[in-house]
Order: structure tokens, then C-alpha cells, then sequence
């Protein structure tokens, strides 16, 4: 009975590290990413008619745009999870993968720091505030968990080369599921190798070798090989060698730098940072020349950190390596320990004070998936086109409310998946430029309106046609909805014409 006593009361201790380690992912509303609101029709698109070559959803879908959907095995998840369970299905499954995410991180860092418990439980506790900031309904989640996999693999194979076999499972299952889930990104797994084969191959001369500890370096003909898989099992993807540069042939293109914040740099998104990432990347550099630790650790910070100075969506990558460096440089920096009453009772603090905010946020927090006002100016269009005896028609609608009104089976200007819209992937038109030209007042808004039948337009303040067309007697206003506590404010206009 004694040992059965004890038994539970370490369950229930493990069972409350690790809830409080991941607490900080569940604050937040229960807003899904805009994303899902085309995966879902996208899913159902492929299930029923196969996988499309051409741009749906949309008022330029019979201009025959060309269309690959690089997130379609994504799109058809989202799709069945949708028809088993609803929206909160995709919510549930989302919350999921953000505790995956964690748990993954927490098992990297403790192998990082030596198996220093503490330093990988607050590391992990302050990256659930960070993973409370990724969108919950898109693969770049999935992503990040496969890059943590990797880099987990490469630093256990570091310590043990006998399990280097494993890798020739291993990273093709990876490459074969990101380029189906997130053709966008698969390039990362090619480019998470490199760090591993600079250490492996300049990093025994001499200039490093005196600085850097090489002596476990993986060999460069097993990174090879692990290159090659991911090349070659990559193919096995519906469109071929076009899936594997998706990414790339788009990441230039002016127009969806514009529109799109995750790609603009950090220089106009978060200036702060600009300062910060260079400060620590130079502090790295001395502590892991001080310390004498391994290259490519230090690698990963600089590649990463240089990524997200160009663009924003980059960060979800650095500042997993940086724990990643952190922890590796904690276990000399930070030697302190804690007694076994210490450490419960912080437990028990921690789970008490996580348990009242949590509560806290769900209940002043709201619960609805889909935001309310975007809800309530749909149903103000189905009114008045119920009212005038017609179909709701061709709206104008752009990117996170373009992507809800196509889940509404309505077709839009433009969604949120931006780069099919740019005349470099669709080989048409840019739709983006022409949108930019009118928000620059580049290009009359009347004439632009000319170009499309939109029955209605359904703008957010932060669209010039917003204030523009409240002056036009064009156009009549059905439904407003200001937020300026939240900077968010959105119309419902009707042509009149």
C-alpha cells in the first residue's frame, strides 16, 4: 500500500511539472488562424474533385489562374477534422500540436543542458507564451515540430553515431510530410543540415578546430546521404519539381512583401529587434568561444537570427535555437540546484498561480471561434441580398475576411493565401500590385471598382476604401463595427449600381 501511495504521489508530481511547463499556451482567445477558412473548402475540393490546378474560391476563378496547393494534405486534415468535429475540432488539434511543440523543445533542451531539469522546465515554461503567439489552424506549427525532431536527431546523433541508421528512416518520413503539409517550407530541413556540415568538414581545420569543439562532428558522407533522401523522397508530392521550389520562386516578390507581414523584415514589424538579435548574437559569440562549446549550435543562432531579420515569420525558427544555445550554455553558466522541498513547493505555487489565470482568461476572454463581427456583417449581407431578391454575389473582401466568406461558399477579391495571387505564381495577373496601386491612391478606387461586379465589400479600417467609399453615394452602409480599444474597425458597404 506504501508503494502504491508513493507511486501516485510521483505520478501526480510528474503530471503537475509538466501541466505547469505547458500552461502557458492555453491563455489567449479561441480565435483560429483565417487560414482554416480556406483549408476547410479546399479539403473539401480535393476529397470530391482531386487536387486543383487552377485558383478557386475566388472572382478571378475563371481566369484560370495557375494554382498549386502546396498545403493540400493540410487543407484535407482540416477538412475531416472539420466534418467529424466542427471548428472546435481544429481548435482541439491545434492546442495539441502547441503541447507536441513543447514537449519536444523541453526533451532538446534537457539533452542541451546536460539534463538540468530546471533550466529546460523554465525555458519550456517561458516558450509557452511564445507558442501562444503561433496561429492555431496552420502547418507552420507542424513545421516547427519536424525542425525540432531534426535538430533533436543531430544532437543525440552527435553523442551516439550508432544511431545513424535511424536517420535513413527518419528524414525521409520527415521530407515526405512537410512537402505535402507545407511545401513552403520543406527547404528548412536541407538548410538545418548545413550548420552540421560546416562542423563536419571546415570545422576541423585548425582556425576552428582551436576555437569550437569538433570532436564529435557527424560525418559529412552520413549528411550526404540524409541530403539526399530529403532531395529525392521529396518528389514523391502531386506536382512534382514545382513543390519543391514553391517557397523560394515566391519569398521576392514585392507585391507580397507588401501585403504579406510575416514576410516583411524586421526593420518595419519590430525595429527593437533589429538592435536586440545582433547585441546577442555577439554575446553568443564570445561566451561559446569562452566555453569552447560545439559550432553548430552557434551556427543555428546566426543562420536563423539572419533569417528573421529579413523576415518576420523567421523568428518561430530563432528563438527555438536560441533556447536551444541558452540551455547549452546554461549548464556552466547557471550551476545552481534546488532541494526537494524547494522545488515542491514552487510546483505548487506555480500550479496554483497558472490554475487562478487560466481561469481568469476563460472567463473575460471570449470563446467564439469566428469573430463576432465578422459573423454579424455576413449576416448583414445575406439580409439585404434576401431583401433585394438576389444572391450575395462577388464581394470585395481581402485576405483573413476573404478567406471567412469563402468558407461561406462567397466568392472574394483576394484571401489570405497571398502569394496565389501574385502574377509570378499565377502567371496572369498580380492581383496584389493592382490592390496595392489602390491603397497607394496609385489607381482610382472608381476605376478599379469598374474592373469587378462586387455586390458588396466587406473592408477593415486599414483599407483605403474603408473612408473612401463612406463619401460615395455609389455605395450604401448596412453594418459598422469600431473597436478602437483594439485598432479594429470594419464596414459593410452595398453597391447601388
Amino acid at each position: 500500500m506504501t508503494d502504491m501511495t508513493a507511486r501516485m504521489k510521483q505520478m501526480g508530481k510528474t503530471c503537475g511539472y509538466y501541466l505547469l511547463m505547458v500552461s502557458g499556451c492555453f491563455f489567449g482567445s479561441f480565435i483560429l488562424s483565417c487560414d482554416v477558412y480556406y483549408f476547410i473548402p479546399s479539403g473539401a475540393y480535393i476529397e470530391q474533385y482531386g487536387l486543383p490546378h487552377e485558383l478557386m474560391f475566388s472572382v478571378h476563378a475563371g481566369e484560370h489562374f495557375h494554382y498549386i496547393m502546396q498545403q493540400w494534405l493540410f487543407a484535407l486534415w482540416n477538412w475531416k477534422v472539420y466534418q467529424a468535429f466542427g471548428l472546435y475540432g481544429i481548435l482541439f488539434c491545434g492546442y495539441l500540436t502547441k503541447i507536441v511543440l513543447l514537449l519536444l523543445l523541453h526533451r532538446l533542451l534537457l539533452h542541451a543542458s546536460g539534463g538540468r531539469r530546471g533550466l529546460a522546465f523554465a525555458e519550456t515554461f517561458f516558450a509557452g507564451f511564445f507558442v501562444l503567439m503561433m496561429n492555431i489552424g496552420r502547418p507552420y506549427m507542424l513545421t516547427c515540430g519536424f525542425l525540432l525532431i531534426e535538430l533533436l536527431f543531430l544532437q543525440q546523433l552527435r553523442a551516439h553515431p550508432e544511431r545513424r541508421r535511424y536517420g535513413y528512416l527518419l528524414f525521409p518520413l520527415l521530407s515526405v510530410l512537410e512537402i505535402n503539409l507545407h511545401a513552403a517550407m520543406w527547404p528548412m530541413l536541407l538548410v538545418f543540415l548545413l550548420p552540421y556540415f560546416f562542423e563536419s568538414t571546415l570545422g576541423r581545420l585548425a582556425f576552428f578546430s582551436s576555437r569550437f569543439d569538433s570532436t564529435r562532428a557527424i560525418p559529412w558522407r552520413t549528411l550526404a546521404v540524409y541530403a539526399a533522401l530529403i532531395f529525392v523522397v521529396a518528389l514523391l508530392n502531386p506536382y512534382g519539381l514545382e513543390m519543391l521550389g514553391y517557397g523560394i520562386s515566391n519569398s521576392g516578390t514585392p507585391s507580397l512583401r507588401y501585403i504579406s507581414t510575416e514576410m516583411q523584415p524586421l526593420a518595419v514589424r519590430a525595429p527593437f529587434l533589429v538592435v536586440l538579435i545582433p547585441l546577442f548574437t555577439v554575446y553568443m559569440i564570445w561566451k561559446w568561444l569562452r566555453w569552447h562549446f560545439e559550432l553548430p549550435l552557434l551556427l543555428l543562432v546566426l543562420g536563423t537570427g539572419f533569417m528573421a531579420m529579413i523576415a518576420e515569420r523567421s523568428l518561430y525558427l530563432f528563438f527555438p535555437c536560441v533556447m536551444l544555445a541558452l540551455a547549452r550554455l546554461g549548464c556552466r553558466e547557471f550551476p545552481f540546484s534546488c532541494s526537494p522541498r524547494q522545488k515542491r513547493r514552487m510546483l505548487c505555487v506555480g500550479t496554483a498561480a497558472m490554475s487562478l489565470l487560466l481561469l481568469a482568461n476563460f472567463i473575460l476572454l471570449p470563446k467564439n471561434v469566428i469573430p463576432a463581427e465578422w459573423s454579424a456583417g455576413l449576416q448583414a449581407m445575406r439580409e439585404d441580398a434576401a431583401a433585394q431578391g438576389r444572391d450575395i454575389g462577388n464581394v470585395y473582401a481581402v485576405r483573413d475576411i476573404g478567406s471567412y466568406l469563402t468558407f461561406a461558399q462567397i466568392p472574394v477579391y483576394h484571401y489570405s493565401c497571398d502569394e496565389a495571387f501574385t502574377g509570378k505564381m499565377n502567371r496572369r495577373k498580380d492581383i496584389l500590385a493592382e490592390y496595392h496601386a489602390v491603397q497607394e491612391q496609385q489607381l482610382p478606387y472608381e476605376e478599379f471598382l469598374r474592373r469587378y461586379d462586387f455586390h458588396y465589400l466587406f473592408v477593415k479600417n486599414d483599407d483605403y476604401l474603408y473612408d473612401a467609399l463612406a463619401s460615395d453615394e455609389d455605395y450604401t452602409l448596412l453594418y459598422e463595427y469600431d473597436a478602437p480599444q483594439f485598432a479594429c474597425s470594419l464596414r459593410v458597404y452595398r453597391a447601388n449600381l
